[in-house]
This record gives structure tokens, C-alpha cells and sequence, in this order.
């Protein structure tokens, strides 16, 4: 019941969200009340709310079309058909969206292009196209006018798509880390700007329009992300259907075809440009994030690596120095698995060595440190020990573990470990001696026969 309940209400939001926004594009529209060349934020809507929640929302779509049309004067037929075209629309919009592996969160490049290109190319074309073509059958156009029409409904639907189809996806993504002060911020400082741009001073050139917003709406773009600076180009568009709407701004008093899209391609260049370079500077931040785990965490098991040495080493020994403790570092080296490598293959030795991390990390502390130099070869850095009984616990813990059989594919792979250590303060307090004394003491536990751990204090 709950379930249904909660399909019956957006089923019904989204009829009232399809009404209003078609009625709020209708007032700056031309003669023809049902083909609109400026924006059309209910197309819009409509595409995020399948991709969203599900293409069983076409039934919220085609009672919202279906009023907005009859609320137009338009006939019962034309009516019902146009509703049944822009539900399929929908429907057809979440089966490519989900066909093409697009990602609702529009991380990429690759989903706001190809969302951009699913638009433009195929559902506007398909919906512009049977549209206007059943207003043409039943007489509401004549063929003198349909090339218009058929280019007034595809730019004016795209146009809703592209903006509000975008700005609804980001809204949904991110809707858990979205602040509302920033948020308050961003209306605020557009809304007011346009409204000075095209309300008080009323500025009627497009260029002049585009350079005193777009630098400003690229900027909050890099620097804060692509919903923000969606989030500004819609508050634009409002301001924008708002002074037209009084009569003043790009179109001032004058709402000819020219000057719609006008209107249109200035509000078109922000989103673009907001959508492309926004996403582009993401993505280069993420991949500056992945290369600077590659560069710190090791591929294979996910541990710090080497380059992480130091700064381990050095908060375990200001933790040690706080609490008037001792630090360990151990120096560790797999026994046998060589053999496993030359015997099991190169597949099986790197199991082999997840196998013996995941053992290890299971049994040392949360506050304790394992990263992998390479190979075979792995650090252990223990940041609070009361004793040296202490520690013998937990390397014996460890050693017994990692000797247990490795079951890989059928086949069984033993090791061991020969672990060298080395104790601040008590052997050394410099980051560099310590991981020298542990690799000294590793190489004498080696000597030894393998499987035991040796202090580098007790080397003779």
C-alpha cells in the first residue's frame, strides 16, 4: 500500500509540475498557445522524472500534457494525441538513457554529451515530427506554417530538456551535500544581477548580456561544481522569462521569432558552457585525486606504499611521544613466495599477497599502519605499545595465520613470514634508522631459517 501510495503521488506531482511549467513557458509564447519556441520546462521535467524515478511515470506526463492542452482550447483528439507523444517520448528518453549506460548523476563527459545528443538528435525529432504533424491533420497548422511549427516545438522542448532535464538530475544527485546557504547565495547574486542587467538598466544586446553573466557563471562552475552553475543558469532563465514577460530585456517589448531565439541561444550558451567546462574541471579533479592515490596506495592490495613511509613512520612516533610509549617498526618478507610465483604463476602470487594482507590487517589495530614497499616485501608500523610482550602477541598472532594454507583455484599455496624489528626510542629516533634497523633485522631473521621475527637489538 505504501508503495502504491508513494506511485500515485508522483504520479500526480509530476502532472502539476508538467501543468505549471507549461503554463509559466505559455506567457511569453507567440499566437499558437500549444507550440512554443521558448524554453518549455516541462519537457524537461518530464525526462528527469523517468530517468529518475521510472518510465512508469508517463502516466503523470500524459495527464499533465492533457490538461495543458485542453487548457489551451485545444480539441479532445489533438489533445490526446500530443499527450501520448510526449509519453513516449519519455518512455523512449529512459530506455536510450539506460541503452547507452548514461549515468543520471552526470559525472562524466561522456552522460552530458550523449544526454545532450539523446535530445537533440532523437527525442525532440521524434516528438516535434508526430506533433506537429497531428496538428496539421486536424487543421491547427497549415502547411504554410508547419516548417515553423516543426522548428518552434523541437527548439523551444529542447531548449526545457537541455536546462531543466540537466539542472533535475544534478538537483537529485547531489541533493544530500547541496547547502542551502550557497544555494541562497547563488539566487541572490544572479537573480539580482540579471534583474539589474534586464529590468532596471534593461540591456537589449546579446553580447553585452552574455559578457557581464557568463565569466561568472564559468567561475562558480570550476569553483563549486556543475549543479551551482546550472543551478545560476536557471535562475537566470527565470529573471530572463520575467523581464520578457514585462516587456523589457533581450527581447524589450518586441517578441518576434528573431528575437525568442535570441533569447533562447542566450540562455543555451550558458548551459552549454556551464555543462562541458564544468564537467571537464571535475573530471580532471577527479583524475588529479586518482593519480594521487596511485601515487601513495599500492594497486594490488590497496595498502599505502612507499611513497606514505615517512609520513606513517613519523605520526606513529609523535603519537609514541605523546603518550610516553614506544613504536614499532617491522620489516616483513613473505618466505616461499617465490616458489608459489614459479610453480603457480604470477596470478596465484598475487593472491598470495592479498591473501597474507587481508590476514594481517584483520588481526593488527586500527591505529596501526601496514603499507607495501614492493614484491614480497611489507612494513608493519605499530604506533602504541605498552611492551615488547605486547608486540611478541601480536607478531605471533600474525605469523600463525599467514602459515595457514592459501586455497587459490584449487591449489594450495604456504608461506611464512620473517619479520625484522626495530623499537623507538629504544634502538633510534630517526625515521631513516628505524626502517634500517628493521630491514637489518629482517635479513638476520632470514638468516636464522626463516618464519621467526628478530630485534634488531639482539643482533649480535
Amino acid at each position: 500500500m505504501v508503495i502504491k501510495n508513494s506511485y500515485y503521488v508522483k504520479i500526480i506531482i509530476m502532472a502539476l509540475l508538467y501543468i505549471g511549467a507549461g503554463k509559466l513557458s505559455f506567457l511569453i509564447s507567440q499566437d499558437n498557445m500549444i507550440i512554443s519556441i521558448v524554453i518549455f520546462a516541462s519537457e524537461g521535467f518530464a525526462l528527469a522524472g523517468v530517468i529518475i524515478f521510472g518510465k512508469r511515470l508517463w502516466v503523470g506526463i500524459f495527464i499533465g500534457q492533457f490538461v495543458l492542452a485542453i487548457s489551451s482550447d485545444l480539441d479532445l483528439y489533438p489533445s490526446l494525441a500530443i499527450s501520448a507523444i510526449n509519453s513516449m517520448e519519455a518512455i523512449l528518453g529512459f530506455i536510450l538513457f539506460h541503452h547507452f549506460k548514461l549515468n543520471k548523476s552526470l559525472s562524466t563527459l561522456r552522460d552530458v554529451l550523449g544526454l545532450l545528443i539523446l535530445i537533440v538528435f532523437i527525442l525532440q525529432p521524434f516528438s516535434a515530427i508526430l506533433g506537429t504533424l497531428v496538428l496539421l491533420q486536424t487543421s491547427i497548422i497549415n502547411l504554410d506554417d508547419y516548417s515553423l511549427s516543426l522548428f518552434s516545438w523541437w527548439f523551444g522542448n529542447t531548449m526545457g530538456q537541455i536546462l531543466f532535464t540537466h539542472m533535475s538530475l544534478l538537483f537529485y544527485t547531489h541533493r544530500k551535500t547541496i547547502k542551502f546557504i550557497d544555494m541562497l547565495f547563488v539566487t541572490i547574486f544572479f537573480g539580482a544581477l540579471s534583474y539589474l542587467l534586464q529590468v532596471i538598466i534593461e540591456v537589449d544586446n546579446l553580447s553585452l548580456l552574455l559578457s557581464s553573466t557568463l565569466l561568472f557563471i564559468i567561475l562558480l562552475s570550476i569553483y563549486e561544481g556543475v549543479f551551482y552553475g546550472t543551478y545560476a543558469t536557471t535562475v537566470i532563465t527565470v529573471v530572463t522569462i520575467y523581464a520578457t514577460h514585462l516587456g523589457s530585456g533581450v527581447l524589450a517589448s518586441d517578441k518576434t521569432i528573431n528575437s525568442l531565439i535570441d533569447l533562447n541561444f542566450y540562455l543555451l550558451a550558458h548551459i552549454i558552457l556551464v555543462l562541458i567546462i564544468g564537467t571537464l574541471f571535475a573530471e580532471k579533479e577527479v583524475a588529479m585525486k586518482r593519480l594521487e592515490a596511485m601515487a601513495h596506495y599500492d594497486f594490488l592490495t590497496g595498502l599505502p606504499n612507499r611513497n606514505s613511509l615517512k609520513d606513517k613512520v613519523d605520526e606513529a612516533i609523535e603519537i609514541a611521544d605523546s603518550i610516553e610509549n614506544m613504536s614499532a617498526i617491522c620489516f616483513i618478507d613473505i618466505d616461499g613466495f617465490k616458489k608459489v610465483n614459479d610453480t603457480l604463476g604470477h596470478y596465484a602470487g598475487d593472491e598470495v599477497l592479498k591473501s597474507v594482507v587481508y590476514r594481517i590487517k584483520n588481526i593488527i589495530r586500527d591505529r596501526d599502519s601496514m603499507l607495501r614497499l614492493g614484491g614480497d616485501e611489507f612494513i608493519l608500523i605499530f604506533s602504541d605499545l605498552s611492551s615488547k610482550d605486547e608486540l611478541d602477541r601480536v607478531l605471533e598472532r600474525i605469523s600463525a595465520k599467514v602459515k595457514e594454507p592459501i586455497i587459490i583455484d584449487n591449489q594450495v599455496a604456504k608461506v611464512s613470514l620473517s619479520i625484522g624489528i626495530a623499537l623507538y626510542p629504544q634502538d633510534t629516533t630517526t625515521v631513516s634508522e628505524l626502517i634500517a634497523y628493521a630491514d637489518k633485522a629482517m635479513y638476520e631473521a632470514k638468516n636464522r631459517g626463516k618464519d621467526c621475527f628478530v630485534y634488531y637489538q639482539f643482533i649480535d
